[in-house]
């Protein structure tokens, strides 16, 4: 989605920078485009053109890419961008948790994360949307027990055992019982399968 506040020299060069380093390894060109952006972001329309001028044709910002892309391409590992290491990470991130609850699916998540596969806010949402998601799954249920009538009920066994009050433990101790603990690994490996999926179906799809 362009910024429709930027200067109109900073969105079409933007947008002949994203052409230029099509062909240029993902990271790679994320990691340029982002630095170009931030830059160009906190300047007025002057600056930016002289800037830009500075910067020069981005079919050139391209071409030393790939000169670099291919003077340290001896260096990298091209099994980390493989169909198969891609499966693989994928395939981790989705049904690890099943396995090994809570935290079989980390190996996927590093595996994802050093490979040049994804982009780097695919990693960023992928890594996110399980967290958020059992953590919201844990502050539903604690808030469902804390207003039904078992839990307030200072004699109440049925729902979280004993009354927090038996033992002096504080509200947020709540999120740490079993029912409440169970109901987060379970919505956060839920959300790691979809989110394994769609890893896969990104990477594939470009590649």
């Amino acid at each position: 989605m362009e910024n429709t506040d930027e200067p109109i020299e900073v969105t079409r060069y933007l947008r002949e920078l994203d052409a230029a380093l099509a062909e240029i390894p993902v990271q790679i060109a994320s990691d340029i485009r982002a630095g170009v952006e931030e830059e160009l972001a906190t300047l007025d329309s002057s600056a930016a053109r002289e800037r830009i001028a500075q910067l020069g044709d981005p079919a050139l910002i391209a071409a030393e890419a790939r000169r670099e892309e291919s003077e340290a391409a001896p260096h990298r590992k091209p099994a980390m961008t493989s169909r198969l290491y891609v499966v693989l990470a994928s395939l981790a991130v989705a049904f690890g948790n099943y396995a090994l609850p809570l935290v079989g699916a980390l190996p996927g998540f590093v595996l994802v994360w050093v490979s040049p596969a994804w982009r780097r806010w695919e990693k960023i949402t992928a890594t996110a949307i399980p967290f958020a998601t059992g953590v919201i799954a844990a502050t539903y249920f604690v808030v469902a027990g804390v207003t039904s009538s078992d839990v307030v009920s200072s004699n109440s066994s049925d729902f979280y055992g004993p009354s927090m009050d038996d033992f002096g433990i504080p509200w947020f101790g709540l999120f740490f019982t079993p029912v409440v603990t169970t109901n987060a690994i379970v919505a956060g490996s839920i959300a790691s399968t979809a989110v394994g999926v769609w890893l896969l179906v990104r990477a594939l799809r470009r590649s």
